[in-house]
Parts: structure tokens; sequence; C-alpha cells
């Protein structure tokens, strides 16, 4: 499975609001499908996905903004 894949599986799985349509242009937080519990374990995953360690610097609101803003990010 590409990175992409894993991470709309893993959004998929925690969507808070899963009747609502989920696009890879969906607002993630402030639509409230996933919250800031989630991020510290999305952070993890996406070092596992992208094989590398995410730095601090990175780490911005805009960057988990929806699943496409987390790839061109951090995929």
């Amino acid at each position: 499975m590409s990175p992409r894949d894993e991470l709309r599986a893993w959004v998929k799985k925690r969507d808070r609001r899963p009747e609502l349509p989920l696009d890879d242009n969906t607002a993630l937080f402030v639509d409230r499908r996933l919250t800031s519990l989630d991020l510290p374990e999305l952070i993890l995953s996406l070092e596992e996905w992208a094989q590398r360690t995410i730095s601090v610097d990175e780490v911005a609101p805009e960057s988990f903004a929806t699943m496409d803003a987390i790839e061109k990010t951090f995929l």
C-alpha cells in the first residue's frame, strides 16, 4: 500500500463523522473529522510511512488541514 493509501485508510478508520463524504480536500480538524488527540498517533504513523523523522518545524496547523496538505508536507 502506498503512503497516500495508508493515510486515507488511517483517516477513514478514525473519522468522527463517517456519515459525511470524505475526500483529499476535506478539512480534517476544522470539520471535526479528527481531534487533537489523534495528532500524536498521526505524526508517528507519518514518520513510519515516510521513513523519516518529522521535524518540529514542520508541525503547523496548515500542514494537517487536509489529506492533500498532509501528503504535500510529509509524504
